[in-house]
């Protein structure tokens, strides 16, 4: 037990460089699939190894063991898989990152939301009722790692075979279908980060069903948190209540920005769940600390009042 504390201390300590390494490695990895998609045909077929680790294929190939593979890594730790081995997820992350960039946000635009548990579950139903009956056409157009891989079919590969002086002619209706879901996609990624992950995509409802009771979860101490609400403001998971120091666990897409932004040191890994009804730091002199954020001299409630006056 001594030993967890000090492993639980260290990635305290480390969290900002947590997501540091995970951006790398979501980018190297998605870097591979995309050349493995690009080169399934060609000398360079080797590369097709980095795609048998996505979810769906192997659920629908019956690859039992990259299935049960993911099944206890979710339990361990949560949805390192979105966060990390699914290239959709990356590219939405990078549209978030270079949107936030354009809008020249200081730490960023979001905020909590409640869960869209209905529609994601009604959706992850009607997906597995699909695979059953051996109807692909839903399952393909939901799954990120087919709707990334039509991308690249209808959309990029023709492109780029046409500067090499080849042409592909893809169906009308898969390019038409991409470009749509692209366009959704980005705008949705621009807007408001993972709201894909959270509503539509089935990996990551059904990720989220065994997420909530991995062993190791992030979570907020209330006896350290100054309630600056930088966290909430970085999640762009919308999963961080920065007022009630919760995260919502089956959404939380392990992106780390909300350890990396907190200067407090007030996010950890941990086992054990702990929370108080008034937390330390709002205890002293009855007074809630003040903001140091984006709203100097206003409390947290003011600032999210303020960002969604000016989101209407």
């Amino acid at each position: 037990m001594r030993l967890c504390h000090l492993i639980f201390g260290a990635v305290i300590l480390i969290m900002k460089h947590l997501k540091i390494i995970r951006v790398i490695l979501s980018v190297v990895l998605a870097i591979l699939v995309t050349a493995a998609i690009f080169c399934r045909e060609s000398e360079c077929s080797w590369l097709g190894w980095f795609q048998k680790f996505q979810l769906m294929p192997a659920l629908i190939s019956f690859s039992m063991g990259v299935c049960a593979f993911w099944l206890a890594v979710s339990l361990l730790v949560g949805r390192v898989y979105c966060s990390t081995i699914c290239p959709l997820g990356t590219l939405q992350d990078a549209v978030a990152y270079f949107g936030k960039k354009l809008r020249r946000s200081k730490i960023g635009d979001y905020w909590y939301s409640r869960p869209e548990n209905r529609l994601r579950y009604v959706v992850l139903g009607v997906i597995i009722v699909c695979i059953v009956a051996g109807q692909m056409f839903l399952p393909e157009i939901t799954d990120p790692y087919m709707i990334y891989e039509k991308f690249i079919d209808n959309l990029f590969s023709p492109a780029v075979a046409a500067i090499a002086g080849e042409w592909i002619v893809p169906s009308l209706f898969g390019m038409a279908l991409s470009l749509v879901t692209l366009v959704a996609i980005v705008t949705l990624s621009i807007k408001n980060g993972r709201t894909f992950c959270n509503t539509i995509c089935p990996v990551g409802s059904a990720l989220s069903v065994v997420s909530r009771y991995s062993l190791l979860q992030l979570e907020i101490d209330p006896d350290i948190c100054t309630n600056c609400g930088k966290c909430e403001m970085a999640c762009k998971a919308s999963c961080v209540n920065a007022k009630a120091h919760t995260i919502d666990y089956s959404r939380c897409v392990l992106c780390l920005n909300c350890g990396a932004v907190c200067d407090d040191n007030a996010i950890r890994f941990t086992t054990v769940r702990k929370r108080l009804s008034t937390p330390l730091m709002q205890q002293v002199k009855g007074k809630v600390p003040q903001m140091t954020i984006d709203a100097p001299g206003g409390d947290f409630n003011s600032m999210i009042k303020m960002k969604t006056d000016n989101k209407k």
